[in-house]
């Protein structure tokens, strides 16, 4: 008997809610799910500076040893828990203004007079 050489599947759930009770659930399945990509909008809902979820922080200490990748969003990256930031492998902005932020930034490589000027779309990424 031959064997099947089985394709990779694609699965993609978009989930937006309303309720924040609903993040436990949702950071619940990817914690289990495993293999997967998770993107974080508005991320500091869930790593605020001072806490951050259980499952997102299980997911940013060991997640990439189960195959999650995660991609985290955020308008405000000053604002952000430090254990999110410290795991970061790559840092894209787009134009910043807010002196914490770009002095956040410029510790991270970036250079402050280039993001205050970036235009509608462009963006600077620094790998870390």
């Amino acid at each position: 008997m031959q064997e099947l050489e089985r394709e990779p599947k694609t699965f993609q759930c978009i989930c937006r809610f309303e309720d924040p009770e609903d993040d436990d659930s949702l950071l619940a399945f990817v914690r289990d799910f495993r293999n997967i990509t998770f993107v974080a909008e508005e991320v500091d809902e869930i790593c605020k500076p001072q806490s951050v979820h259980p499952d997102f922080e299980w997911m940013l200490k060991y997640g990439r040893h189960y195959g999650i990748d995660v991609y985290a969003v955020s308008r405000r990256p000053a604002e952000t828990n430090v254990m999110l930031r410290s795991q970061a492998d790559t840092i894209i902005s787009f134009k910043q203004s807010e002196p914490a932020d770009l002095e956040y930034l410029a510790k991270r490589g970036f250079d402050p007079a280039q993001l205050k000027s970036l235009e509608k779309f462009q963006f600077v990424t620094v790998t870390t």
